[in-house]
């Protein structure tokens, strides 16, 4: 707003810069709700920078129409830098820009951030999906429980028949007992007598607790945890900070992409399980995000830089300028970062609402298998009800008989 009634005071006056750049929120784009303006956090530092360092007949920035993309943009920037002597050019969210620092440029850094986030889709933070993904990571664990509970089963059986002729613990019963005891239920159905009965008892007693808690802590990291991007597909904006971070993650698949819609519809359509981005402009996209049935899991720290290219060669007057920005930099910057500011809300578990829920195609499928299983049982109870009443029946009418009351007079007067 500042830097609109500035032109409007002074449009007589030339600009002394001009700033070529791509569309990027929040640090420079044109907002179609207040008249086609250019704004965001590089507009809003200049446009404190004009009102406290220059004269009022003096306009300190020319916008240049936006580039289309970033590839027009760098395309431009390596063509046109040395050429174009008097203009500023951003925002950079590239690491392989930095070199062209030198006596005709000079990098400006606009904002460092510490994080980095990471975008899923909806469906993979649901619990029934994180359980199935739980059961996977957990089948080894799984597996092995399984061959120890047949090998102590097996012992306990073994042990008890040789130590105790009396006793008749077969392999099932033992295999019952090692599964009731790894739960700690314990029932009592099934009780050691002998005393190597009783070691094998304690020893398995620590060994399961031990794997139980094992299983019970993969299951709840998977469910409550971050989202894992090892192993994984993930798809992110090329020639970048988030680039160089994917890079560093072991046994990923790196999907670079050429602008940030293609980064989500990556995402989006499964072609990538995950995309890695700016937390700035995850927050000011949220809302396409949301509608791609997207949702940010979590923020991983990183370091992400956005700069500037300002050039060196002013003249003496512009250079008192640039002394007076420079001197103020950091006051301009913290004001217009603050001014656009938003943090992405992340979360690692999706939990349907009651209307999403009651709506659901899985849940009323669901609904219907239960109703159906319901009438099934109650069915089966009835017609088992009905067979006995008919046994009740034809079992009273066959005591009823004359020969059975002449059958049992015949007991009684005998005894």
């Amino acid at each position: 707003m500042l830097l609109g009634v500035m032109r409007r005071f002074h449009c007589e006056q030339a600009p002394m810069y001009s700033l070529t750049y791509w569309e990027l929120k929040p640090y420079i784009y044109i907002d179609n709700k207040t008249a086609n303006t250019t704004v965001g956090i590089i507009p809003n530092m200049y446009s404190a920078f004009e009102s406290y360092c220059l004269q009022k007949n003096e306009v300190l920035i020319k916008y240049n129409p936006p580039l289309n993309d970033w590839n027009s943009f760098s395309k431009k920037f390596v063509n046109d830098v040395y050429i174009e002597k008097n203009t500023i050019w951003g925002p950079f969210i590239s690491p392989y820009y930095l070199d062209y620092s030198n006596n005709a440029t000079n990098v400006y850094s606009i904002k460092v951030l510490t994080q980095i986030a990471v975008v899923v889709q909806k469906q993979s933070l649901q619990l029934h999906y994180k359980l199935m993904v739980a059961c996977n990571r957990s089948l080894l664990v799984l597996l092995i429980v399984g061959l120890l509970c047949i090998i102590f089963g097996l012992s306990l059986s073994i042990v008890e028949q040789l130590r105790n002729p009396d006793g008749n613990l077969s392999f099932v019963s033992g295999l019952w007992w090692a599964f009731i005891t790894l739960t700690t239920i314990g029932y009592g159905d099934v009780v050691p007598n002998t005393l190597f009965g009783r070691f094998i008892a304690v020893l398995w007693l620590f060994v399961g607790m031990v794997f139980y808690s094992i299983l019970t802590s993969l299951v709840v990291e998977t469910v409550t945890g971050s989202y894992v991007l090892l192993d994984k597909k993930i798809s992110v904006f090329q020639d970048s900070f988030e680039y160089e971070f994917a890079k560093s993650i072991q046994t990923s698949n790196i999907l670079p992409k050429p602008n940030y819609q293609d980064v989500f519809e990556s995402v989006q359509y499964g072609l990538s399980d995950a995309c890695l981005i700016n937390p700035d402009i995850a927050a000011w996209y949220y809302d396409d995000i949301i509608d791609k049935n997207l949702i940010v899991t979590t923020l991983l720290p990183a370091n992400i830089f956005v700069y500037l290219y300002s050039p060196t060669n002013f003249d003496e007057k512009k250079n008192n300028y640039s002394e007076c920005f420079n001197n103020y930099a950091k006051r301009f910057i913290d004001q217009s970062i603050k001014m656009y500011n938003k943090n992405p809300p992340t979360k690692n578990l999706e939990l349907y609402k009651l209307d999403e829920l009651l709506s659901s195609r899985a849940f009323i499928g669901s609904a219907i298998g239960v109703m159906v299983l319901i009438s099934l049982g109650l069915a089966y109870d009835i017609c088992n009800n009905y067979i006995q009443k008919k046994r009740n029946l034809s079992t009273k009418k066959e005591k009823s008989s004359p020969f059975e009351l002449i059958a049992e007079l015949e007991s009684v007067t005998k005894i």
